[in-house]
């Protein structure tokens, strides 16, 4: 890790190919996404937060034109700002002016429990929506076998 971070550190191209490389990444293997997010805060924390938006602007970019030209849209990385990088580097900005670790905690908790808040309200029933979303999924897995249909039922309840 301490090879990484200073790969990061280097300059604006590298901590944005090492947060676009992840991000996009984690559409594969989830556990990438946080080391994008990582990259990102890592710039913010040591260098300001203009140098950490810098980087998540020469991220975005790079997300948007590899998810063109891999996905045929480039959305994919506005989205990817929004869950990764852009919560980050808010944080990585409220670490480094107050320097107060229980402050961002805070504020990392009340985002995310504005966040709720707003899926409740848009959403109305949460159980419902995610189940609507998983069937696809539930009934693929069912279809090739993979899953036995109560053990599937009780698995996506």
């Amino acid at each position: 890790m301490k090879a990484l971070a200073g790969f990061i550190m280097r300059g604006h191209s590298q901590a944005a190919l090492v947060a676009t490389a992840a991000a996009l990444l984690s559409l594969l293997m989830p556990l990438f996404g946080p080391v994008g997010a990582a990259a990102v805060g890592l710039v913010t924390l040591r260098n300001g937060a203009h140098q950490g938006l810098t980087t998540v602007a020469l991220a975005l970019l790079g997300a948007g034109i590899l998810s063109a030209l891999a996905l045929g849209s480039p959305w994919l990385a506005l989205g990817i700002l929004l869950v990764f990088w852009a919560p980050i580097w808010t944080l990585a900005v409220v670490l480094r002016a107050s320097r107060s670790l229980a402050l961002t905690i805070q504020l990392a908790g009340m985002l995310g429990l504005i966040l709720v808040l707003a899926l409740h309200v848009s959403v109305g029933d949460p159980v419902a929506y995610w189940s609507q979303l998983l069937d696809p999924l539930r009934q693929t897995l069912l279809a090739d076998g993979l899953m036995q249909a109560e053990a599937g039922q009780a698995l996506f309840d």
